[in-house]
């Protein structure tokens, strides 16, 4: 059971990772648009 909850937690923060880049990056490119 825990070896099952280690790889679901290890997909979460995979996840939450990725959806960070991703907003960082839609936040960048909001600036940029601003800016021009």
């Amino acid at each position: 059971m825990k070896k099952i909850d280690t790889e679901i937690i290890k997909n979460l923060d995979f996840l939450n990772e990725n959806q960070i880049r991703y907003i960082y990056h839609l936040t960048e490119a909001e600036k940029i648009k601003g800016k021009i």
